[in-house]
């Protein structure tokens, strides 16, 4: 899924023209209940010492200043030192009051994250907090700052994962066909190897009908003539049909443990 940017630029006294390395993504959120356009519509109208590149809602994502330009978002103050700078750095502001992001909010910053490292090759170890960004510790996102916590852990997968790490319905039909055609070959000499699964499997009923129907000419495996009612050759057609189940079985299992672990990882995003 696509999301629309909005563009409704900084003033020009909001933020350094130029200069950005685009070496990192920095998360923050704005600690109010202002809506994107809000947000976007104060850097645009209003002077002030801070600015970003994007804000977002969970509806809207408006870009306020280029990346290429350097956004006053991440700057330390007197006695801290930096570990990230402004200009080395995209600012996302997600509007929020300090709580746990909505899932749209989620949705649309996995959306935007992905982009800018798709973009300017930047890795998920550069995709940062503004807790990240120098010793002064600023609890930015709020919910999600801190050592070791937990929620950012899972939201930094989340965001940081593109789509096309999803599992979708293409995906797991792409898998099944390509179970039902794996080419399956046998130790030894054995009738009908190194064919597709669906084919032994068509074979099987084959062979059990021509039983059941009484035909008389036909060969084993040592390729001698032998009538259907042959005691040695109705063995080798019962350990057939067993081969035959062994690999149905063993399609079964594959596409239901497919099936448990897409499911498993559509629970997970629904948390």
């Amino acid at each position: 899924m696509g999301y629309e940017i909005k563009q409704l630029w900084a003033r020009r006294d909001r933020y350094t023209a130029g200069g950005n390395s685009k070496k990192y993504i920095v998360v923050h959120n704005t600690a109010s209940t202002a809506s994107a356009y809000d947000e976007a519509r104060n850097l645009h109208n209003n002077p002030g010492r801070s600015s970003f590149h994007y804000t977002l809602d969970g509806e809207d994502i408006y870009q306020c200043v280029h990346d290429y330009d350097t956004a006053w978002a991440v700057g330390k103050w007197s006695g801290t030192v930096a570990y990230i700078r402004n200009n080395e750095s995209i600012s996302i502001e997600v509007c929020s009051p300090g709580t746990e992001f909505t899932q749209a909010e989620k949705d649309q910053l996995r959306w935007l994250v992905h982009d800018l490292m798709s973009a300017y090759g930047i890795p998920a170890s550069r995709v940062v907090r503004h807790w990240d960004c120098h010793s002064g510790r600023k609890e930015c996102p709020k919910f999600y700052a801190g050592s070791n916590n937990a929620a950012w852990t899972k939201l930094h997968a989340y965001i940081t994962s593109g789509e096309e790490d999803e599992v979708t319905d293409k995906d797991i039909a792409k898998i099944a066909q390509e179970v039902w055609n794996y080419q399956i070959g046998s130790e030894g000499k054995m009738h009908y190897n190194n064919t597709p699964a669906w084919q032994h499997l068509s074979f099987a009923h084959y062979d059990t009908a021509r039983l059941y129907q009484g035909m008389t000419d036909t060969s084993d495996p040592t390729g001698r003539d032998v009538k259907m009612d042959d005691h040695d050759h109705i063995k080798w057609l019962a350990a057939g049909q067993a081969k035959q189940n062994e690999v149905l079985d063993s399609i079964v299992e594959t596409l239901a443990s497919i099936k448990g672990e897409v499911e498993s990882l559509k629970a997970n995003k629904a948390e």
